[in-house]
């Protein structure tokens, strides 16, 4: 009795040995394994295999691990985290019933374990060595067993490798992740249909890398997708689509492989509208893009021709067929003739554009122009968002701190571009203002900057840092408001003519705002039409104005406005936010006639000459300044030929009589009773000589104006 518990305790002491040995513990075999030599069980192993090591059932010439009878088994027990397993097997005489089984598990239990691979017969098996693997395991395995099922001949393992460390990459099959939901460190391979709009187990992720297999990969609207390192397409570009309104996003600058589908919308077009165009991807021909718009229909922008500079067309100075989209630049492309024409009342049609190409990822330096007033046409290169206020930040040597896009309808009077800054957007197309800013430019977009005073940098810088996962909004509607935390007080004014709004100007103030020029804040006017209502500072003219906190009602905003059509226009407030949206008042002064008006309570509409008045308008808030209606002056009527005719305003005065005179002092018309504060005179037998308009009120006397007739 004495001697058989020595022998147990001395096998025992033999085995452990061994398993220190070749594991380096006890109980759990240590990671990585390599196990070559059987000449016995180590530890953390299970040995169900009939206990025989025989060199000539081995695959490396060294002992190998042998099943000699139905229901053999290995399982080895890992100590930790576990990446790719594998095998060489051969079988003596291997017949179709002959069947290998790798299953994997968590906790060993029975009936817990899910099968890796399942090799059956001749043609899986073979009779000579062969390599098995390597197979992709979980993170969450510590529990690996080989079964094998007898033919007509005993099988025979070697060269068992399992690698240690976390796994490296995670495949989706359609239905689940092999090694769990992507991560920073964790490859994502998809082999199956998978979208990020879709409920968990899919959905957006970050990934190490992303390769797509197979299957159609979709990053959906309103989400976005982060890679670290490169993306490759082995599939259609079909199996590949970023949606409008997605990010694909990489923090790398890694060669990606493979093309795929980048979808944008654009924002409602009429029938020959304009949109500004950016590729996100590489090769996209831009023919091809908008293939039923008219070839001479595609322009890009000559900053050394007009005043600002002008669009010149593409074609046929480039060839349709060979000719693609150039990173970072923009191009201003026509709607299809057959697209739905404008008809009022109607919100128009978007255009669902799609580019393909491999997706950009490297750094994009576009060359800027200072010819003229430096407005040079350039584009968001990426298929992902980018940053306003950090594509600020990366050129602030090289750039003023203004964004412009193009939002005209075609033949809409007025400005055609809307203005972004930090401050907010400014557009006299309605929907475009109105919008809530996001910070972003999207993916696919063009848009204008204009070239700082002697600028250190001559490039326009792209990287990725720069990429957003912010999502939503417009195709141009954005502006860089890139925080919350940021204090706005806004207010956002409208010029029309009568028929339509022409221009907008937004005032406000802001976090990081001064009284002078703050880059990033204030947005110059583009200057692009001669009608237009702006603020002025430092004997410019901005579309977007930004003041300092605390706001104060003793605060004074002088206003430009000018026009080369003499007649009535009008102010009207579009909307407001902060605390302008409450019971603060807000006053337009026309230094002119001398009133105040407050403008929350409705608009205020005056007649003019052509002109330049940079010291008509203010913006004030504070009704003390005046509330009198002074008495009549020469600056109160606007006397000008319209169609043949005379027209005479007098603001908001009524004119009871109207004398006209000519040089010298002889009354050629009269008219008495009025009562009313415009008159048209038609019908004048008077040509090419000055006259003398002679207006008479019955409250405050009368005045006089000289025209040219």
């Amino acid at each position: 009795m004495k001697t058989t518990l020595r022998l147990r305790f001395f096998k025992a002491l033999i085995i452990m040995v061994l398993g220190l040995f070749f594991n380096g513990a006890w109980g759990q075999a240590i990671l990585p394994i390599n196990r070559t030599i059987w000449n016995s069980t180590p530890a953390g192993w299970t040995d169900n295999a009939g206990g025989s090591y025989l060199t000539n059932f081995a695959c490396s010439g060294n002992n190998g691990g042998r099943f000699d009878t139905t229901g053999d088994t290995y399982v080895v027990n890992l100590d930790s985290a576990p990446d790719k397993l594998s095998f060489e097997f051969k079988s003596n005489n291997t017949n179709s019933t002959s069947v290998v089984l790798v299953q994997e598990s968590a906790t060993g239990v029975a009936n817990s374990y899910t099968t890796i691979v399942s090799l059956t017969g001749n043609s899986q098996i073979g009779t000579a060595c062969s390599t098995k693997g390597p197979y992709q395991l979980a993170n969450s395995t510590r529990f690996v067993k080989i079964s094998f099922t007898k033919g007509s001949s005993n099988g025979t393992i070697d060269d068992f490798i399992i690698t240690k460390g976390i796994v490296t990459s995670t495949t989706w099959n359609g239905t689940a992740w092999s090694n769990g939901t992507p991560t920073v460190s964790l490859d994502a391979i998809i082999a199956g249909n998978y979208s990020t709009g879709t409920a968990s187990p899919q959905g957006p992720f970050t990934a190490k890398s992303l390769t797509v297999n197979s299957g159609i990969f979709t990053v959906a609207s309103a989400t976005s997708v982060t890679v670290e390192n490169a993306i490759v397409n082995n599939a259609d570009s079909n199996n590949f689509i970023v949606e409008n309104n997605a990010n694909l996003i990489q923090n790398t600058a890694a060669t990606n492989t493979g093309a795929i589908k980048v979808k944008r919308t654009s924002n409602p077009l009429y029938r020959f509208d304009y949109t500004l165009w950016s590729s996100p991807v590489v090769g996209q021909n831009l023919k091809a893009f908008s293939s039923a718009t008219l070839s001479n229909r595609f322009y890009t922008y000559n900053t050394a021709t007009g005043a600002n500079g002008d669009y010149v067309a593409v074609f046929p100075t480039q060839s349709e067929g060979t000719y693609s989209f150039e990173a970072g630049k923009g191009y201003l492309i026509r709607t299809p003739d057959s697209h739905p024409a404008y008809v009022e009342g109607n919100l128009g049609t978007a255009i669902n554009a799609e580019f393909t190409g491999t997706p950009y990822n490297q750094n994009v330096n576009v060359a800027l122009s200072a010819v003229n007033t430096g407005f040079n046409l350039v584009g968001n290169p990426y298929p992902s968002a980018i940053s306003i206020s950090q594509l600020f930040t990366l050129n602030s040597n090289a750039i003023d701190g203004t964004i412009w896009f193009w939002r005209k309808r075609n033949g809409a009077s007025g400005s055609g571009y809307a203005t972004s800054t930090g401050m907010g957007v400014t557009s006299a197309q309605p929907e475009a203002a109105a919008l809530n800013p996001n910070g972003v430019i999207g993916a696919g977009q063009g848009f204008f900057v204009k070239v700082k005073s002697a600028p250190t940098q001559t490039t326009l810088n792209f990287d990725n840092t720069l990429r957003s996962s912010v999502t939503g909004g417009s195709f141009f509607r954005n502006s860089n408001a890139s925080s919350d935390e940021v204090e706005r007080h806004r207010i956002w004014l409208n010029l029309s003519n009568g028929s339509e709004v022409i221009g907008q100007t937004l005032l406000g103030y802001m976090t990081g705002a001064t009284a002078g020029v703050d880059y990033g804040i204030e947005g110059k006017y583009f200057n692009d039409s001669p009608i237009a209502f702006t603020s002025y500072l430092e004997n410019q003219e901005f579309a977007i104005q930004g003041r300092s906190l605390p706001f104060t009602t003793e605060d004074v905003v002088p206003m430009s406005f000018k026009t080369d059509v003499a007649g009535n226009y009008s102010i009207t407030l579009d909307h407001v936010d902060g605390l302008f949206a409450g019971s603060q008042d807000i006053f337009l002064k026309d230094n002119f006639t001398g009133q105040i008006h407050n403008i929350k309570a409705s608009g205020y509409s005056f007649a003019t000459e052509a002109g330049v008045f940079n010291n008509r308008f203010e913006i004030a808030y504070r009704s003390l300044l005046g509330v009198d209606v002074p008495t009549i002056a020469a600056n109160n009527i606007v006397v000008y030929k319209q169609n043949g005719n005379l027209v005479i305003n007098s603001g908001a005065y009524i004119m009871n009589k109207i004398e006209l005179y000519d040089i010298s002092g002889r009354l050629v018309y009269s008219r008495n009773n009025v009562d009313a504060a415009s008159a048209v005179i038609s019908n004048l037998a008077i040509a090419n000589q000055v006259l003398v308009v002679k207006i008479t009120t019955a409250e405050n006397g009368t005045a006089n104006k000289k025209i040219v007739y």
